[in-house]
């Protein structure tokens, strides 16, 4: 049995790739670890002069990534089954530890990223893209 979609995709540019990300609080950030072991977790996040923040704490295995990571991503998306309509925004590039006392300062007084997690969560993270991309899909 062959069916047909009748959906449309669509490319999303740039400009609103940061936008949508933009009002997300939460996405999925994927890394191979220092044991050569890929990573795919959770993370709550926020954006900044298209800059993704994440908040940890040291003893976290996101927390390994303040030292500098090169090849990062981070993905966050967004689904209305009803409607049969998502759409998904991709950032990769480096991370590191924001390093800046009056940023970490702004990003704690501003509360976001609001980690959800329990404890201290004292270890602000800037990922630096190199890409964006998005795509949005829907089936009418």
């Amino acid at each position: 049995m062959t069916g047909t979609n009748d959906g449309r995709l669509t490319h999303l540019d740039e400009q609103e790739c940061w936008e949508l990300l933009a009002i997300r609080s939460v996405g999925r950030l994927a890394f191979v670890d220092a044991d050569g072991d890929q990573q795919l977790l959770p993370v709550n996040m926020a954006v900044r002069d298209r800059r993704v923040f994440v908040r940890t704490s040291t003893d976290s295995v996101i927390g390994t990534l303040a030292g500098g990571h090169d090849r990062v991503a981070l993905q966050t998306d967004h689904v209305q089954d009803l409607f049969q309509l998502a759409w998904s925004v991709t950032v990769t590039g480096s991370i590191g530890e924001v390093t800046d006392a009056d940023l970490v300062e702004e990003l704690r007084e501003a509360g976001r990223p609001a980690p959800w997690a329990p404890g201290p969560r004292e270890v602000f993270l800037v990922l630096t893209p190199s890409t964006i991309a998005g795509r949005r899909v829907r089936q009418h």
